[in-house]
């Protein structure tokens, strides 16, 4: 799918990098992990900046300085600008804390978060060229097993009607394998209007950024753009490259086991992972086998 023709600086970025990484029992904050050298949140701010976004606004909170620092030191000259979230009180909330640095910007605004290594501009193109007239577009990707994931719910018409997360969600609505990959493209003046309206009423009495499907589908239209979680052909083929016999899922091994056997992958290819990136693959993607091998082959 091609995207709609730009004018110079018509879309900007914000990626969401404030985060502190419980789930990796790390002291360090999740974006500064370094995957290849680089801190996990350099990939989605180049692949925004290759889409052509300026400025990109990295909304920082734990260790916000380093992070700065870091990411202005392997992006030198790039268009970045910084804003701090001091209280960690949901991604709607996070967004709407970069509004001052985008004050008199009308285009679209592309919203990322900062802990996606393997995200491409293609994704990005995708996300942004569905768009068309619908103040939203959304990625959304289709999962064998989806726990974890807020749901993409269709109206009766088709279309996306809203995203419910998984401790918000309803039996019948977990047995949804469309799952929101949490990727945004946003006309500008639909996102600061409709920031405000997002409420707390959930579980986790946060502010979701995903309420702004449900608000856009109420109105002025939300576009879901589909996209594979994992290369296709890697998927498919993956039996066949690794030697192995049925493929298995990390999660059903004891923890030291997976991560001998993530260790022996990553050797084989020649990719050194410090124990804190190790960690942090175990921790965030469910030791799932198909996942972290196209991550290495990625690398490799």
């Amino acid at each position: 799918m091609q995207s709609r023709p730009r004018r110079r600086n018509s879309i900007a970025a914000i990626v969401l990098a404030a985060g502190k990484g419980t789930r990796m029992k790390t002291r360090r904050a999740k974006v500064l992990h370094e995957v290849c050298g680089r801190p996990l949140a350099y990939y989605p701010v180049t692949r925004a900046l290759e889409l052509g976004a300026d400025p990109v606004v990295v909304v920082v909170g734990h260790q916000a300085e380093e992070v700065e620092a870091t990411l202005r030191a392997h992006l030198p000259g790039a268009p970045l600008r910084f804003v701090v979230q001091k209280e960690q009180l949901g991604t709607a909330h996070a967004v709407l804390t970069a509004r001052p640095a985008l004050r008199g910007f009308d285009g679209e605004v592309l919203i990322l978060s900062g802990d996606t290594p393997l995200l491409t501009v293609d994704t990005l193109r995708a996300v942004t060229g569905k768009r068309g007239r619908a103040a939203l577009s959304f990625a959304t990707m289709t999962l064998e097993n989806p726990a974890g994931y807020g749901r993409v719910v269709h109206a009766p018409h088709g279309g996306p009607a809203l995203v419910v997360e998984e401790k918000d969600a309803t039996p019948e609505e977990k047995t949804i394998t469309e799952v929101n990959a949490g990727l945004y493209c946003a006309d500008a003046a639909f996102l600061w209007k409709t920031l405000s309206r997002v409420g707390s009423k959930n579980a986790q009495r946060e502010f979701y950024l995903t309420d702004l499907v449900a608000l856009a589908a109420e109105g002025p239209g939300a576009a879901a753009a589909r996209v594979p979680p994992v290369d296709l052909d890697l998927r498919e083929d993956l039996r066949t490259r690794l030697g192995w016999g049925p493929v298995f899922a990390l999660r059903n091994l004891p923890e030291e086991q997976a991560r001998a056997v993530l260790r022996r992958e990553s050797d084989r290819r020649g990719i050194f992972l410090s124990d804190d990136v190790m960690d942090y693959l175990l921790s965030r993607f469910e030791r799932d086998l198909k996942f972290l091998m196209g991550l290495l082959d990625r690398l490799d």
